[in-house]
């Protein structure tokens, strides 16, 4: 019973990893995000949000203000 958990559980964090991350990576809002981080030469699978200078984030921040 403890293996079938464990099966399950690992069923779960792979059908995330490998279905849902990337349907949202897909869509428009964060496939804009990542295409404008690339066009800038960052990669976001080794970013760390400290290294990164605050104008990347400028057009994000007034987009939340704004609400």
């Amino acid at each position: 019973m403890r293996y079938l958990k464990l099966l399950m559980v690992v069923m779960l964090l792979a059908a995330v990893w490998l279905i849902a991350l990337p349907w949202v990576a897909g869509r428009p809002g964060p496939r804009r995000y990542l295409e404008r981080l690339d066009a800038r030469g960052i990669d976001p699978a080794a970013m760390y949000y400290t290294e990164l200078p605050p104008e990347i984030f400028a057009d994000s921040e007034s987009r939340f203000d704004a609400r």
